[in-house]
């Protein structure tokens, strides 16, 4: 996926920073961050995403999606070194599952569908 599709998708409130290559896929786990991966902060009830944005940028993300200010997460030392684009958007988690879908070629998209209904022997398909 390009910068232009993730941004199509995502429509950011904000855009800090430039990538020209393509993103090889999409996570919220900073732990499974690979090079050139778009990571999603999502805030949670026992831990929050943004606490991990400072590991998924040293794994080599290329993107990170926020709710919150991207200025909070980059160290001044850390400015001339591997800084990713990050998109500011409302809510991370409603842009997770449409992201997810773009990345996994819209699987939904190519789905058929039956329904089987009935009751006391009088099945509709």
């Amino acid at each position: 996926m390009r910068m232009d599709a993730l941004k199509k998708i995502v429509r950011p409130e904000s855009v800090n920073g430039t990538f020209d290559g393509t993103f090889r896929g999409v996570t919220i786990d900073s732990r499974t961050v690979q090079k050139k991966d778009v990571f999603v902060a999502i805030k949670g009830t026992a831990s929050d995403g943004h606490d991990y944005i400072r590991d998924a940028i040293r794994k080599g993300a290329a993107a990170i999606i926020t709710e919150e200010d991207p200025a909070l997460f980059i160290p001044q030392k850390s400015r001339s070194a591997h800084v990713p684009v990050f998109l500011k958007v409302a809510s991370t988690r409603s842009v997770l599952g449409p992201l997810a879908q773009a990345f996994a070629n819209n699987p939904a998209d190519s789905m058929k569908m039956t329904g089987i209904t009935g009751t006391n022997g009088k099945t509709t398909i």
